[in-house]
């Protein structure tokens, strides 16, 4: 299964588009880039779902909103899965081979992968489910991290994720409680193939200035996912 590659990039961040095609172009690696929105023109859509007097500004609402509708789109194509990337990533020298072994190294189960967590992510406690290349290791969590740099998901995150709900906290937070979105699985990869270039500052602030500062708070009504250590079919 070859994976398709998508960026979301804002049209002004011409520097960062230059930056990630040169990168993905050395790779080898072909991708879409899909045009970001700004938080004050985002498609009616998602409108209902953020509502008004939003505690978020108007770039993380434009962000979220972005990553939405990338992961949306895949249900109007025939993928069974894509890759999504912010367009301010660093990707590993050998992302091209990770993307090419990835596919068949996963479980049936899966429905995301993080392949941008931290050290921060795993100090909360995590299970090895596999052994990729490069000393990479595929990780289920007990709560999934909040980086949402890079991914890949698949036909059926999409249709839970996508679904319409109250969306009041940043897309970092509820990629943490993914509980509101029904029984999805989170895995991810470490060391990451991805990683935020720290040198790139946000392009979020620019754009409205009200921060949030409930980002790392549970949303009203989700649990914590627990299943690392609790696994439907008892994998270890």
């Amino acid at each position: 299964m070859s994976l398709p590659v998508y960026v979301i990039n804002l049209d002004r961040d011409v520097e960062r588009l230059i930056n990630i095609r040169a990168s993905l172009q050395q790779l080898g690696i072909p991708f879409t880039r899909f045009p970001a929105f700004l938080g004050t023109d985002i498609p009616d859509r998602w409108t209902s779902d953020f509502g008004r007097d939003n505690p978020m500004g108007a770039g993380q609402i434009g962000c979220y909103a972005s990553h939405l509708q990338v992961i949306a789109n895949i249900l109007e194509t025939d993928e069974t899965a894509r890759v999504i990337l912010e367009d301010d990533c660093e990707l590993s020298a050998d992302f091209a081979e990770f993307l090419a072994d990835i596919p068949e190294q996963l479980p049936e189960d899966w429905d995301i992968v993080r392949l941008s967590p931290s050290l921060k992510n795993l100090k909360r406690p995590v299970r090895r489910i596999a052994t990729l290349r490069e000393g990479r290791g595929l990780y289920i969590y007990s709560r999934p991290p909040s980086n949402a740099v890079g991914y890949i998901i698949n036909r059926r995150f999409a249709e839970h994720f996508t679904k319409p709900v109250e969306r009041r906290v940043s897309l970092d937070a509820h990629f943490r409680y993914l509980t509101l979105f029904g029984d999805l699985t989170c895995y991810g990869v470490y060391p990451p193939p991805v990683r935020q270039r720290a040198s790139i500052p946000s392009s979020i602030d620019r754009v409205g200035r009200k921060t949030v500062s409930i980002r790392h708070r549970p949303p009203v009504g989700s649990v914590p996912d627990r299943r690392g250590f609790a696994l439907r079919d008892g994998r270890a």
